[in-house]
């Protein structure tokens, strides 16, 4: 039967028969290789993922004892304008911004919560500004910021522009906690 083939139909049903057993061999051996590597690969990430906890466990562990002391701990509103005072005013003289006001906070009771609510402002560049609202926000824990406006005030002297930053933080606290 292959006598009568002329060269042309032989090489076509060689290359055809090649192709074949390279998807056999394909199927049957080498997938199963890519399969295993791609699972090893990933059992690789997940092992060293799992060497990085113990860093990770300590570093939340820290983070949620801060926050814990924040709302927990001390958290007669005295402490608390003072400690954010002490935050804002370290910020302003290691950035060079100017703490312009700091007014005592307001206060709102609303059934078994106390709401209290600490304004400041600030004078200074614009990123130097936004990286301390940054720090009350996701760092220190002091309160949640509600609200940070960044208005343009002239100097009536000198007719100079500024940019300040008014920023309101609340926090609140049980009134059980309080005494």
């Amino acid at each position: 039967m292959l006598k009568n083939l002329t060269y042309r139909k032989k090489n076509r049903l060689l290359l055809l028969g090649g192709v074949l057993l390279l998807m056999l061999v394909y199927s049957m051996a080498i997938s199963k290789t890519v399969t295993l590597r791609s699972t090893c690969n990933k059992l690789e990430q997940r092992v060293d993922s799992v060497a990085q906890l113990p860093e990770e466990t300590s570093l939340m562990e820290e983070k949620l004892a801060r926050i814990e002391k924040n709302f927990q701990g001390d958290t007669s509103a005295v402490n608390m304008h003072e400690e954010l005072l002490g935050i804002v005013s370290a910020w302003c003289e290691r950035h060079k911004l100017v703490l312009r006001d700091f007014p005592e906070q307001f206060r709102y009771r609303n059934r078994e919560w106390d709401v209290h609510t600490h304004q400041f402002t600030v004078e200074g560049e614009f990123t130097e500004l936004l990286r301390l609202v940054h720090l009350l926000e996701q760092e220190e824990h002091t309160g949640k910021v509600v609200s940070a406006d960044y208005p343009i005030k002239r100097d009536p002297r000198t007719k100079n522009l500024s940019l300040v930053v008014t920023v309101y933080v609340q926090h609140l606290i049980k009134e059980s906690h309080e005494k």
